[in-house]
């Protein structure tokens, strides 16, 4: 077998708000561009054929694209980002193609709680909230492209929610609340869950043993 990528790059954009007008309203935004090619052949020798045709040839293109701006107000921060990969994989008989699509948001802010509400939290507690989301179909064809059927077609999608604050200078309490939903519409099935999760940290320190 032999796999090669390339092209494989990314392109990067910074950029600062260069005078004092836009900086209480944005600070920072980020963009990336990338692509991705890929081919990967296998073949099936022998001792008496050593130059065998491909037995197998498939063909990926990935296109990634990402952005994020960081706000002047209140320290929010966003972030998006979508992923497409396109397959191609060739076989005796048959072709199949291929499909998958990855988007992501994320939106994170630190704030501190009013002491009126009497939870007696001091410190500034930083939250964050991201959505991601992935879809997958497949369909297999025939030589002549005549005959089509799905191969595959899944997914996921999550919502999530990460809160934390130091309690002390050894103690830091974490809250993430998730809900996943996982489906195959190929076998017909849907999976939802939902996770609550609390951690309390406690950070201990000692001198030297004597």
């Amino acid at each position: 077998g032999l796999t090669t990528t390339f092209p494989d790059f990314n392109v990067r954009w910074n950029w600062r708000p260069p005078g004092a007008t836009m900086r209480p309203w944005v600070t920072a935004v980020n963009a990336t561009v990338g692509y991705a090619h890929t081919i990967a052949t296998a073949s099936q020798l022998n001792a008496l054929n050593t130059t065998a045709p491909d037995l197998s040839r498939a063909r990926v293109d990935a296109y990634p694209v990402s952005g994020s701006i960081t706000w002047g107000l209140g320290g929010l921060s966003t972030a998006a980002g979508y992923t497409l990969t396109q397959r191609v994989d060739s076989l005796p008989g048959s072709f199949a193609r291929g499909r998958a699509e990855d988007v992501n948001v994320d939106v994170g802010r630190s704030f501190t709680i009013p002491s009126s509400w009497g939870l007696g939290i001091k410190n500034a507690v930083r939250a964050r909230f991201g959505l991601q989301q992935t879809h997958t179909q497949s369909f297999v064809y025939a030589d002549d492209g005549s005959q089509k059927s799905r191969l595959v077609d899944n997914g996921q999608s999550a919502i999530n929610l990460n809160a934390d604050t130091d309690l002390s200078e050894t103690m830091q309490f974490t809250l993430q609340v998730s809900r996943i939903i996982t489906y195959d519409n190929n076998l017909n099935t849907r999976l939802n869950q939902f996770v609550l999760s609390t951690i309390l940290q406690i950070h201990f320190a000692s001198g030297p043993l004597r």
